[in-house]
């Protein structure tokens, strides 16, 4: 092989290493966001910024899970969403008071910085499941400072009386200055996520521009507070995914 030839193969083997992949995603390590770097991936005809919270502990960069939004974000991204996904600020699981706290909306808040620097696209936040904790905190506390907020399979009032101060009633209340998607399957059977609940919300919310979606249907195979259940959109994910852009595309 000649030096010329040597020099083309290393190149040609650079490009293949450091060359963003859209299709895959590429990860981005943003400081004041926190140690894990973000996972995102663009579209090819962008409509929206998504920025994805995913519920239990959170998450530290496993593409490989059930999460709903984890395991749909090609489908979204399919339908023009530039996709952003939240990561713990560290290898470490999180809290729901973690959750609740001014700290982690300062790093959301940073990363919403990031994006309005690259492009002028809608932003949009989604939380799925405790995800929703994550992005009920960051509006109250940043108003008018994204375009709406999705809360996906949300926690709302129940019998569990630990998580309620957790829950969108008490930290939402009846207003919040941000578009609301709420979108839930009408038979979640979570203990934390009463379908009856979430319609009680709906209606004492005092939000001009909100949207409530009861999806139903599936076949779930997991436990019931499970990705793979009810609670997670098993067998209507593409329902659900269909329902968020439309949302989106509307508003």
């Amino acid at each position: 092989m000649t030096q010329l030839s040597r020099r083309i193969l290393w190149f040609t083997i650079a490009m293949i290493v450091v060359q963003p992949g859209h299709a895959e995603g590429d990860w981005v390590s943003i400081n004041a966001v926190g140690d894990v770097p973000v996972y995102e991936t663009t579209a090819t005809e962008s409509i929206a910024n998504l920025i994805l919270f995913v519920g239990g502990k959170g998450w530290w960069g496993r593409l490989d899970s059930q999460n709903f939004l984890i395991r749909k974000r090609r489908a979204l991204v399919a339908e023009g969403a530039n996709i952003y996904i939240f990561p713990n600020p560290s290898k470490e699981k999180i809290t729901y008071k973690y959750r609740v706290s001014e700290q982690h909306a300062r790093r959301i808040d940073a990363l919403v910085t990031h994006i309005r620097n690259q492009d002028t696209l809608p932003m949009v936040l989604v939380g799925f499941s405790r995800g929703a904790v994550s992005v009920a905190n960051y509006a109250t506390r940043y108003a008018n400072s994204v375009d709406g907020i999705a809360l996906v399979s949300g926690i709302y009032r129940s019998d569990v009386a630990k998580r309620n101060k957790f829950s969108m009633e008490s930290i939402i209340g009846r207003k919040v200055d941000s578009r609301v998607l709420i979108l839930h399957h009408q038979e979640d059977q979570c203990k934390v996520t009463w379908p009856s609940s979430v319609r009680k919300f709906f209606e004492a919310l005092e939000n001009v521009d909100k949207t409530l979606v009861f999806l139903s249907g599936g076949e779930p195979t997991g436990r019931k507070c499970g990705p793979l259940h009810f609670h997670g959109f098993e067998g209507v994910e593409s329902a659900a995914v269909t329902e968020l852009m439309d949302w989106i595309r509307a508003n």
